[in-house]
């Protein structure tokens, strides 16, 4: 059944169609944007991460179920709760606004349908399809500041692995094809495949149009045949040599992982991703929003429509359900609030007033999941995915 966006809970988003108008709203919107974010803050509100996060997490639920009746067995709710603990060594004092990512809506893999938080802070701000909100961080004092944000998306409710079903249609030469009956979840605005084919030398990202090797060891790596097997490929390459972060690497250098062929997941996203596209194909790195399904990676797969692997695990081959989505990477304008942006959206803390140009981060959180040691006081996000029908009972 579809699910229409709860207009009451409607976020700020920018629109336009595939056109040099649309590139231009892209990047115009990103002093606008932060415009709107740091425009309400108010310092000296010491409310501000104070909430009731429990009681309203169970009254949201409850408003959403009676509001979407019988569709609620489809919707799924995305918490995100962000956490500075005061009397850590690791606070970080200072005053400006919180931003986090709080839910992924993308044609043919995710719909976001409503949003709410505790306490209420600024708003909720659509960018490039990542919802973000926004809250005061009033943190002149050392104590424990607390937020929860709630995201209600419609993931797509299709096998991710097998193709849909097709009809019969007349073409141009009068001769009878088969063609996918995508369902209205499925589609795909050019817009979004134009911009999830955008090539390293166009978007410079992680400096690897400077990379030497690496168009040979994309190249090398998807070999031949459609767009599933290339990307199952690199994705199965990049897995073999997968390792966990040191605790002090703060930046990641892909072009060394690649000579090194040694990835941490972030490495392995980046070069799987953007590997991806240099051999022609259209994709994105995703952020799940369950800790033990952070690290995805999408295809699009024409009549299949996008295909999820994880890249922690890609021998299990690509994905069956639909889980619940919270980021996309890259973008094609940065948003000067995004943690690395994008492919890390892991809630920070950032000045009110830009400096240099720039919102300089206060704190930054990290992952909050299975293995995390919370003891040394370490800022968290942490991110979990509930059906809507089971919150609260």
């Amino acid at each position: 059944m579809p699910v229409e966006p709860d207009q009451q809970h409607a976020t700020e988003t920018l629109e336009g169609g595939l056109s040099g108008s649309w590139l231009g709203l892209k990047f115009l919107a990103v002093p606008f944007l932060v415009a709107i974010l740091v425009g309400g803050v108010v310092l000296t509100d010491l409310r501000a991460g104070v909430g009731n996060s429990d009681g309203f997490v169970c009254t949201t639920a409850d408003r959403w179920r009676k509001q979407f009746g019988e569709a609620s067995s489809e919707l799924r709710v995305i918490r995100v709760d962000v956490a500075f603990r005061g009397r850590a060594k690791k606070f970080g004092p200072g005053e400006g606004v919180v931003v986090a990512a709080t839910g992924l809506d993308l044609d043919g893999l995710q719909k976001v349908v409503a949003t709410a938080a505790d306490p209420p802070g600024l708003g909720s701000v659509l960018y490039e399809g990542i919802q973000n909100q926004v809250w005061e961080y009033a943190g002149k004092l050392h104590r424990d500041i607390n937020y929860t944000a709630l995201t209600l998306v419609h993931p797509v409710a299709s096998s991710y692995g097998v193709a849909p079903p097709t009809e019969l249609v007349e073409n141009e030469d009068g001769e009878m094809v088969e063609v996918a009956m995508l369902p209205e979840l499925n589609r795909v605005g050019a817009d979004v495949l134009y911009e999830s084919g955008l090539s390293p030398e166009l978007t410079r990202d992680h400096s690897l149009e400077q990379c030497q090797g690496f168009d040979s060891w994309a190249t090398q790596a998807a070999a031949s045949g459609d767009a599933m097997t290339k990307f199952a490929r690199i994705a199965n390459r990049v897995a073999k040599h997968l390792v966990a972060p040191a605790d002090d690497q703060t930046e990641e250098n892909v072009c060394t992982a690649i000579r090194e062929q040694t990835f941490t997941p972030h490495q392995a996203q980046v070069a799987l991703v953007m590997g991806a596209r240099h051999v022609g194909l259209s994709a994105f790195a995703i952020t799940g929003a369950q800790p033990e399904r952070r690290y995805l990676a999408s295809v699009w797969a024409g009549r299949r429509g996008w295909l999820l692997l994880d890249l922690e695990d890609p021998e299990t081959g690509y994905l069956d359900d639909a889980p619940a989505l919270l980021a996309k990477a890259p973008v094609l304008a940065e948003f000067a609030v995004a943690n690395h942006g994008f492919w890390n959206p892991t809630a920070v803390a950032y000045t009110a007033t830009p400096e240099d140009g720039a919102y300089a981060p206060i704190v930054r959180t990290a992952w909050q999941g299975p293995g995390t040691n919370t003891a040394d006081g370490t800022p968290t996000t942490h991110v979990r995915t509930f059906a809507l029908a089971e919150v609260c009972r």
